[in-house]
Order: structure tokens, then sequence, then C-alpha cells
């Protein structure tokens, strides 16, 4: 799976058609007429003269059906169907949204965009939940949580996205949490991400002396690179080209050496042996480093 890119944050569009969305035409007549008879009346005055409780009900029920006419139409962009929502309910579909996210037996793809629109709607009211949401079972959960989490910059969150990157079972999970960690750069990052580069989850068969890496260390590596300058100012890039060394020098994967190599020369801003072969630049470096 290809890392995402960071332009996932919801933006809002206009005029979306009503077969789109599939809401009954009652609802639809109701949004539509009301404003031509009670002209200073918004939608969500309307909301509020239904009994909250049956309001709630409502509304969770019409986010639910927006989200099935969303996988039956096999659509893509949820961002529009979140700026409805939020257009159309605002925080009442707060509550609804919760209902769904936490729902283990609805569709995965349901709580997904269920935990993104919370985070739209709510903002960082939303970040505890998003928090403990990392914790579930399903890992389209897990990633709509990371998702949240870095949308929203919560470092408080960052422990336990460096214990992701270190634990989850899902490959994919570990992979999104270095993109969070960038964005959080949380207490201890350093080290997490260069033990990423040598965990033994992230290489097929066996080990990093043995097998060969899956995405999770080359994106390890590049993380460390694009962090350098803060590394730089913290005065921690010296000690973290030093313990990449073992990668170098051990790593049954090629490329793996390459970008070892490379992130030294990054974090240390010079070059050793330049124009030579690569082995030999490798033991100019651990010369320079040991």
């Amino acid at each position: 799976m290809k890392k995402a890119k960071n332009n996932s944050r919801p933006t809002s569009k206009k005029c979306l058609t009503l077969s789109f969305f599939a809401l009954p035409s009652f609802l639809y007549l109701f949004f539509t007429l009301l404003p031509a008879v009670c002209p200073h009346s918004a939608s969500s005055d309307a909301w509020a003269a239904i009994d909250s409780s049956k309001q709630k009900h409502s509304i969770e029920s019409f986010l639910a059906s927006d989200l099935a006419t969303f996988r039956r139409e096999k659509l893509t962009d949820f961002k529009s169907l979140i700026s409805k929502w939020e257009r159309v309910y605002g925080v009442s579909a707060i509550p609804g949204l919760k209902n769904i996210s936490k729902d283990t037996k609805a569709k995965d793809s349901d709580r997904y965009v269920a935990i993104l629109a919370t985070t739209k709607i709510q903002g960082a009211k939303s970040a505890g939940e998003a928090v403990a949401l990392l914790d579930d079972k399903n890992w389209m959960v897990r990633s709509a949580a990371l998702k949240s989490i870095e949308i929203l910059g919560y470092s408080p969150a960052g422990p336990k996205v460096l214990e992701k990157l270190a634990k989850d079972p899902a490959l994919v999970i570990r992979l999104q949490a270095i993109e969070t960690i960038i964005r959080l750069r949380p207490v201890g990052y350093e080290g997490a991400l260069v033990s990423a580069t040598t965990s033994g989850q992230n290489y097929r068969p066996a080990n990093y002396k043995a097998g060969r890496a899956d995405w999770v260390p080359q994106r390890a590596l590049e993380a460390l690179r694009e962090l350098a300058p803060e590394m730089k100012r913290e005065k921690k890039s010296h000690e973290v080209a030093q313990s990449l060394l073992t990668l170098l020098n051990g790593a049954k994967d090629g490329r793996i050496r390459a970008h070892a190599l490379h992130t030294i020369e990054t974090l240390e801003e010079k070059s050793l042996g330049k124009g030579l072969p690569f082995k030999e630049r490798a033991v100019a470096w651990n010369r320079a480093l040991k």
C-alpha cells in the first residue's frame, strides 16, 4: 500500500446534488421550503424545534443512510459528504457520528468516514476519543484515528503513536504512524524511528540481517532526514548518525544500507569518500563515527 499524501484535510464544496446525499424527499422539502416560510430561520433552528432524543436518532439514521448510499454508488469523495453533514447538521451530528465510529458491527468504511467527520466538525474536542480508537481491533479504524491525531496535531497522543510504530501488527499502521510522528515530533521520536529501521517485524523473512525490508525502514530513514534540522538544533544528530552504523554494516537489503548511508551524511551534513565505491564510503563513516 502506498503512503497516503498529507492533503487529506477535509475541505468544503458547493451545491451537492440531492441524489448524492440520498435524503428522503420530505426532508429535502423541509429544508428547502422552511427559509421561504420563515426567512430568518436556519436549518439548525429547525432541528432545535424537534424533540432532542428524536432529533439525535433521526440524524444518526440520515447519516447511516448517506453512508449506505455512498457505498452502494461506489463514491470516493467523502470530503464532500462530510462538508454536507457539517453544513446541514453542524455539531448535532456528533452524537450519531460517534456512535457509528464505535459500532463494531458497522462497515469498516463507515466507521472510517465517521471518525474523520467527527474530527472535522468537532475539532480538538474529538482528540481524546481518537486516541482511544488507536486500540480498536480494526486497522481501518486505527488508521482513521491516526489521521485525526495528525490533522489535529494532538501532542498528548505522542507516546501512543510511538507505540503504534513499534508494536502495531498491521504494516499499514506502522507506516502511517511515521507520518503522525513527523507531525507531532514526540519526545523519543529519534530512537523510535531508528528502532523501526531494524525491527524484525519490518523485514521478510526474519530480521534486518537476513531479510528484505518492507516500506517501514525506508520511510523511517526518510523521516530522520526530514527531521535532521531539528535534531541538529537539539544536538542529537551525531548520536542518531552513530546509531545507524548497525544498519549500515549489518543489513542484508542493499537498498536499506544505501538509505542508511545517505541518512548519516544528511545528519552529519557532509560526505566522506565521495566518488568512491559504497564499501569504502561505509568504512570511512565507521572510522569517523566510532
